[in-house]
């Protein structure tokens, strides 16, 4: 990535920062880029009027999936068009989906929304787990029929935020002919390692009760639009075991998991990839991987927002640079993609954290990936809380385990502003934390931040927490990357191993991808923890671990430094007129933090209501006396009116641990106008795996 270098004043105090321009670098490329949006002009123009139809494409079993397909109206009969496919469970056919794909209808494409087997208004008995074969095997089925369609040009690209972009990923590594682009949005290369459920080797918490809880409820609604409870179909969605329950059983990155994943295999990928993603979202991680290892023409996008393209701003329409991608692999419209930097990005100026942000401060360049000239600096832990470039002095640290620091930390993966960490402060008090002294001078980053760790602990399992904070002069500090790793996982995702109490190990992992700026007169603050809660769920044992420095082992943190004067290519984000654009109200969401002094325990209580009425509530409780027993209760709705009728699928789930094992309780009904249709409980004990 880069060349390791100390890149600190003689008083020890930081100096970095980049210029931005758009002069050449010492890549070709950067010398190329215009700072105008000249291939605006170029894109293909509307024509058309958009037009909703649905239609249900057989698969080769005679079930049929439901597509919205969105349609330019008014083709002439010699007219062919490029497919775009968004696979999917949400129940997304249900509305005619003018106002997300109309844009691409009017300019001469069919926008193909489809839901997966057994979900929305396809038929089918629900597949057993996510990313199913099953499912991975429908999809072949699914780009066939769009791509031999009469009003078909037989080229068919594949695109989706999170889940649909996951499958695009995955469905690409399948090779089908007519799947000639994909666009995968705020998606991961790695299942295992960087999805709602395992973060490098350690399980979530209160994520287990968003996403794979919701779909509990919202799985199990009728198909639409009859919403009929009496059918075959409507009774299995009910009674159909949760993906929950598979997802717990596998603890390591096993062949459950790895099915799912791109990362190692790069070179499965054949056809142009462009990837789309946010600093503050989860799955960044797998963008810079993704530019690095591929064979096959990539680009990517990276702004400042969260799980939600804009959200926070500055505003962001994603469509023209989408539309120029498809333009130029399923049209044949050279606009001069290929000849820019693969990579356009936001640059994260300094800004204290806020749960009412409405915009980040920075600005947008280009780059190639990995960047040019990118400095590796070692900053190493030292007696007092100082975080140095040489190491001075030899240093021993040791923290007591305390489950309940991380909640300053809040939700992994935020989809708006409300769900952003907070000021850290409440958490560097229970962390070892190490400061350098005040900048000299602006420090850029852009990369991997890395933590290479001697470590020992007095219990066979240890999580590792280490957080890069931005520390202004008021001492506010803002989260600016994070790190986790699973000791037992220290060696293999696939083979942990507990750790040996009282040994001394060396941990190498990254941290969060990020670019970001701290200003000149602020410090760099590293914070080392154990615990990440609620976003962790915390190992069984009372314990305390040692951070070891001295000559033998050589803890430190590495950033990767933009030096002084690197030049930049420009970007201008593209700004076109999007008549199909609609816009609602986002998710109402409470969060509220109990302490019981009495049993040294914390309940994290969190309620998402959506636009739409789906709700989950959840309730997250650790203790710092017992870490072993922790519990996440939730409880959710997901309803619809049709006919007169209210039809309403609730759900209930209760995950508790003891030191040896994790007992899961769900329970899900059907009611129609009240009245129950159809209940299943189920219930199981699943051994504790090194988690």
């Amino acid at each position: 990535m880069g060349t390791r270098r100390d890149f600190l004043g003689a008083a020890g105090s930081i100096a970095g920062a980049s210029m931005l321009g758009a002069g050449a670098s010492a890549s070709e490329l950067l010398g190329s880029v215009a700072p105008a949006v000249p291939w605006i002009e170029q894109l293909s123009q509307p024509r058309y009027a958009a037009r909703s139809v649905l239609e249900f494409i057989p698969m080769r079993d005679g079930v049929r999936l439901a597509a919205r397909l969105v349609m330019p109206d008014g083709a002439g009969a010699g007219d062919r068009f490029p497919a775009l496919l968004n696979y999917s469970p949400y129940r997304e056919t249900e509305s005619d989906r003018l106002g997300s794909f109309g844009f691409y209808a009017e300019r001469g494409y069919v926008v193909a929304q489809v839901d997966v087997r057994g979900t929305g208004t396809s038929e089918g008995l629900t597949t057993p787990n996510e990313y199913s074969v099953q499912e991975r095997e429908d999809a072949l089925d699914v780009i066939e029929w769009l791509a031999t369609q009469e009003w078909s040009n037989d080229n068919v690209g594949m695109f989706g935020s999170s889940y649909g972009g996951f499958n695009a990923t995955q469905i690409a590594t399948m090779q089908p002919r007519a799947l000639k682009a994909i666009v995968p949005m705020h998606a991961t290369d790695d299942v295992f390692t960087d999805d709602i459920v395992y973060y490098d080797g350690a399980l979530q918490f209160e994520s287990l009760g968003r996403w794979p809880f919701s779909m509990i409820a919202s799985m199990g609604i009728p198909a639409w639009p009859a919403y009929d409870p009496d059918s075959e179909e409507a009774r299995y969605r009910v009674e159909h075991e949760p993906w929950i329950f598979d997802m717990l059983r596998h603890q390591r990155n096993d062949a459950f998991w790895r099915r799912m994943s791109l990362r190692p295999d790069y070179e499965a990928i054949e056809i142009p990839t462009m990837m789309i993603g946010g600093w503050l979202d989860a799955y960044t991680d797998s963008i810079p991987r993704m530019l690095e290892r591929m064979s096959a023409p990539t680009r990517a996008i990276i702004g400042q927002w969260t799980h939600a393209v804009g959200k926070p701003g500055p505003p962001y329409n994603v469509k023209p640079e989408m539309l120029r991608w498809w333009d130029h692999w399923l049209k044949g419209n050279d606009t001069g993609l290929m000849g820019e930097p693969p990579l356009a990005m936001f640059v994260n100026e300094s800004y204290k954290p806020s749960l009412e942000i409405e915009s980040i401060p920075g600005s947008w360049r280009s780059t190639v990936w990995p960047p040019d000239g990118i400095e590796l600096v070692d900053l190493y832990p030292q007696p007092l809380g100082a975080l140095a470039r040489e190491r001075r002095l030899d240093q021993e640290s040791q923290l007591e385990y305390k489950p309940t620091v991380g909640m300053t930390n809040r939700y992994r993966c935020p989809h708006n502003a409300a769900e952003l960490p907070i000021d850290q402060r409440a958490d560097d008090a229970f962390s070892m934390t190490f400061d350098t002294d005040l900048l000299e001078q602006d420090l850029e980053i852009l990369g991997f931040p890395q933590a290479i760790l001697h470590v020992s602990a007095t219990a066979p399992q240890a999580n590792w927490i280490v957080r890069l904070c931005d520390v202004a002069p008021d001492g506010t500090s803002t989260l600016v990357s994070k790190g986790i790793l699973n000791g037992a996982h220290r060696d293999s995702h696939i083979d942990p191993e507990p750790l040996i109490p009282g040994k001394v190990y060396e941990l190498e992992f990254n941290l969060k991808v990020i670019s970001w700026v701290f200003p000149k007169g602020h410090r760099v603050r590293v914070a080392i923890a154990n615990a990440d809660f609620p976003n962790l769920w915390p190992t069984p044992y009372p314990m305390s671990t040692k951070l070891f420095v001295d000559a033998d082992r050589p803890s430190r943190v590495v950033l990767p430094v933009v030096p002084v004067g690197t030049v930049f290519g420009s970007y201008e984000p593209p700004d076109l007129e999007d008549r199909s654009v609609t816009s609602g109200p986002g998710p109402a969401d409470q969060w509220e933090v109990t302490r019981d002094e009495m049993a040294q325990a914390v309940t994290v209580f969190r309620e998402t209501i959506q636009p739409w009425g789906d709700m989950e509530r959840r309730w997250s409780t650790v203790s710092d006396r017992d870490p072993a027993r922790a519990t996440i209760r939730a409880e959710g709705s997901s309803e619809v009116e049709h006919d007169g009728r209210v039809i309403i699928c609730n759900s209930w789930m209760t995950l508790e641990s003891d030191a040896e094992a994790f007992r899961i309780r769900v329970r899900r009904e059907l009611r129609v106008d009240g009245e129950r249709q159809y209940e299943k409980e189920w219930e199981d004990t699943i051994p504790r795996d090194l988690g």
